[in-house]
């Protein structure tokens, strides 16, 4: 039998900070700057990346790596589609907003795959 593969949910910050290479003093650093990367927590404080939050932060660390500043990047995640996505998310008049929107999509998509996928364990 087959054992179906089970995609993480949820990363620490040691997690995240060991795959990307980035320190956790820079990673504290671009939540404070860049709304788009908002981690959960868990009860008692610790910080739970879901897998966008990782590909936001790998995304991060290319644009800096290529030479864009914080201005630049913060643009770009500003403009970009949520991953997985399917058509555009309607602009809101505020742009705070409408990153805070965006990152409400990116939960919402998240959570939804992950109850996707237990439906297809469970029958």
């Amino acid at each position: 039998m087959t054992v179906p593969e089970i995609r993480r949910l949820y990363f620490t910050m040691k997690e995240i900070c060991d795959a990307t290479g980035i320190s956790s003093h820079a990673l504290k650093s671009w939540e404070r700057k860049f709304p788009q990367l908002r981690p959960a927590k868990s009860k008692s404080g610790k910080r739970l990346y879901r897998p966008s939050d990782m590909r936001t932060v790998e995304q991060i660390r290319d644009w800096l790596s290529a030479g864009l500043d914080d201005l630049d990047i913060a643009r770009r995640l500003e403009t970009r589609e949520p991953d997985g996505e399917e058509g555009r998310i309607e602009e809101v008049s505020s742009p705070g907003r409408t990153a805070v929107n965006r990152s409400l999509v990116d939960r919402l998509i998240e959570i939804r795959k992950g109850l996707e996928e237990l439906r297809e364990m469970i029958g």
